[in-house]
């Protein structure tokens, strides 16, 4: 029997879909998915209002410190 292969984000999607079901507790699901608690928290905590996985759904892309320092630097 072939190793069953899934890409991180069907992963976390299936994780996603698990929880919204409501059979099983946090610690269970967690279990269940190989992945920690503070993980497992991480994941729900990054699901958009319509309740994809916000790289899914194309959300804004992340900006950091080093883009206003490099603006300020050419003045």
């Amino acid at each position: 029997m072939p190793w069953l292969e899934a890409t991180p984000m069907e992963q976390r999607e299936r994780f996603i879909r698990d929880q919204q079901n409501g059979l099983y507790t946090m610690t269970e699901l967690c279990d269940r998915h190989n992945i920690s608690r503070k993980t497992g928290y991480k994941w729900l905590d990054r699901l958009t209002p319509e309740g994809a996985p916000a790289s899914v759904t194309g959300a804004a892309p992340r900006t950091g410190a080093h883009i206003g320092s490099r603006a300020r630097s050419r003045n």
